[in-house]
C-alpha cells in the first residue's frame, strides 16, 4: 500500500557501550542474543493525517469592500472550512487500536509456547482467547466506528495473539504478532446519494472485503555474539473479497501481493499489468503494491456529503463555484522487513480528499477554499488511513554479558 511502502515504522536497535574492567577479559564482555524477542498484534493500526482547509481571498480587497465581503465570508464560506476540518484516525485508534482492548503485546513474563502454528494463512489462533500465559490474544465480534458525516467503519468478527515457540517446536525459535479479521466495511461521505453520476448503481460503502490476515514472525536464532539472527524475519500478508465502488474493482491478496485484479471487468491479474484505467469519469491506477481509486466531486456532491444546510447551499451556488476536488482511495497490503524487525497489515483502506473550491464574490474577490492531500510520506489519506489485522516483531536485542564481580583483593 503506497509508494512501495518500505517506509513503515520500524522498532530501533540500540547498543550500549561498556568499558573494561580491570580483572575481566574481552571474552567476558562478548555481548548474546538473549530470548527476549518481542511481538505486537491489533485489529487495525493508523496513520496520522488530518482533514484541514485553508480559505484565501484575492482581488480587489478594502476598507470600502470590507463591508461587503465579511457578511459573505462569516456566514457562508465559514461554515464551509469548518466542516472540512477533522479525522476518523483517532475514533479508529480507540475502538480497534493501540487504545482499545483489541491487542495483545509480548511481556517479560511471558513463557515460549511448545508448539509451532501450522503455515500461515491456514495456521489456527487460540480459541477461546486466554490473555494470560504464553499466547497473549484478544478476540471481539462487530466493531463500528461512526466519523460521520466523513467515514463510518464496521468489522467483524477479529482476533490476534501473539507467541514465541521453543526451539524444540522450531529451530528458529520465533517470535510473531498474528492478526485478522472478518467483513471490513468502509463508507466515506455517505450524505452523497449519488456518488458517481455515471455509474448511479455504485455507493456505500465504497471499500469491502471478505477477511484481511497478517502475520510478523522474527526469527530469534542468532548465535552467541552474532549480530543478527541467522533467519530473516518476514511480513505475511492476506486478503479475500476485496471490493471497490460496488465491484467496480475487485482484488485479492495472496503472497503478499495483489492478485486477481478486475477493473470494470477486465481482468490484469496483478498491479504490475494494470494501466490507468478511466471509467465514467474515474480513474484506476497503480500507486506502488496497491491501487489508487481517484473520483471528482461536484460543489453539490460535497456540499451533500458534509450534511450542509440548504440555505448554505443556495447561497453558496449564488457565487458562481467551481470544483477541483476529488476522492482518492488508496487500497492494499503492506509488508516492511528489516534485518531484525517485521510489519505487515493485511489490507489498507485509505480515503483522501483534496483540490479547491473557488466562489466568485460580487466580481471583486475570489474566494479559494484549498484542501491539501494526506497521501504523503508514510499516510495515504486525510479522511482515514486503516492499516487493518496489523502485526509487528523484533528479534532479541544485543545486550552485553555480565560483567564478573571484581574480587575483593583487587579493589
Amino acid at each position: 500500500m503506497g509508494a512501495r511502502l518500505r517506509a513503515a515504522t520500524a522498532v530501533a536497535v540500540t547498543t550500549t557501550l561498556f568499558a573494561t574492567v580491570p580483572g575481566t577479559t574481552a571474552a567476558a564482555l562478548t555481548p548474546n542474543i538473549t530470548t527476549s524477542a518481542s511481538a505486537y498484534s491489533a485489529a487495525a493500526a493508523t496513520g496520522n493525517a488530518t482533514l484541514h482547509a485553508n480559505l484565501q481571498l484575492t482581488g480587489s480587497l478594502g476598507k470600502l469592500l470590507d463591508a461587503l465581503i465579511s457578511p459573505i465570508v462569516n456566514q457562508d464560506l465559514d461554515p464551509l472550512v469548518s466542516a472540512l476540518q477533522g479525522t476518523v484516525n483517532g475514533l479508529v485508534a480507540s475502538a480497534l487500536g493501540a487504545s482499545s482492548s483489541l491487542n495483545a503485546a509480548t511481556s517479560p513474563t511471558q513463557t515460549q509456547y511448545g508448539t509451532a502454528p501450522a503455515t500461515f494463512p491456514n495456521d489456527t489462533l487460540p480459541s477461546p482467547c486466554v490473555s494470560s500465559g504464553s499466547q497473549p490474544c484478544y478476540s471481539g465480534g462487530s466493531v463500528n466506528v461512526n466519523g460521520a458525516p466523513l467515514v463510518s467503519a464496521s468489522v467483524g468478527a477479529l482476533n490476534g495473539y501473539v507467541e514465541q515457540v521453543t526451539s524444540s517446536a522450531d529451530a528458529t525459535i520465533p517470535v510473531f504478532g498474528r492478526a485478522t479479521m472478518a467483513n471490513p466495511s468502509i463508507s466515506v461521505l455517505p450524505g452523497i446519494s449519488t456518488l458517481i453520476p455515471g455509474l448511479p448503481s455504485v455507493g456505500n460503502p465504497l471499500v469491502s472485503a471478505t477477511a484481511a490476515s497478517s502475520k510478523a514472525n522474527c526469527p530469534n536464532d542468532g548465535a552467541v555474539g552474532a549480530a543478527k539472527p541467522k533467519t530473516s524475519p518476514t511480513g505475511l500478508v492476506s486478503a479475500t473479497g476485496v471490493t471497490l465502488l460496488g465491484g467496480l474493482v475487485t482484488l485479492s491478496v495472496l503472497d503478499g501481493k495483489i492478485a486477481s485484479l478486475v477493473v470494470n471487468n477486465v481482468a490484469y491479474g496483478s498491479v504490475l499489468s494494470l494501466p490507468t484505467v478511466s471509467v465514467a469519469g474515474v480513474t484506476v491506477s497503480p500507486y506502488g503494491d496497491a491501487v489508487l481509486v481517484s473520483i471528482p466531486l461536484t460543489l453539490d456532491q460535497i456540499l451533500a456529503g458534509l450534511g450542509l444546510s440548504g440555505a448554505l447551499v443556495t447561497a453558496l451556488h449564488g457565487f458562481g463555484p467551481t470544483s477541483t476536488l476529488r476522492l482518492k482511495l488508496v487500497v492494499g497490503p503492506n509488508t516492511s522487513v528489516t534485518s531484525r524487525t517485521a510489519s505487515a497489515w493485511g489490507l489498507g483502506i485509505a480515503a483522501d480528499l483534496s483540490g479547491s473550491l473557488s466562489f466568485n464574490l460580487l466580481d471583486l474577490v475570489t474566494a479559494n477554499v484549498t484542501i491539501p492531500t494526506g497521501i504523503t510520506g508514510s499516510n495515504y489519506g486525510n479522511l482515514i488511513d486503516l492499516r487493518l489485522a496489523y502485526s509487528t516483531c523484533q528479534s532479541g536485542v544485543i545486550v552485553p554479558a555480565t560483567v564478573p564481580a571484581i574480587p575483593p583483593t583487587l579493589v
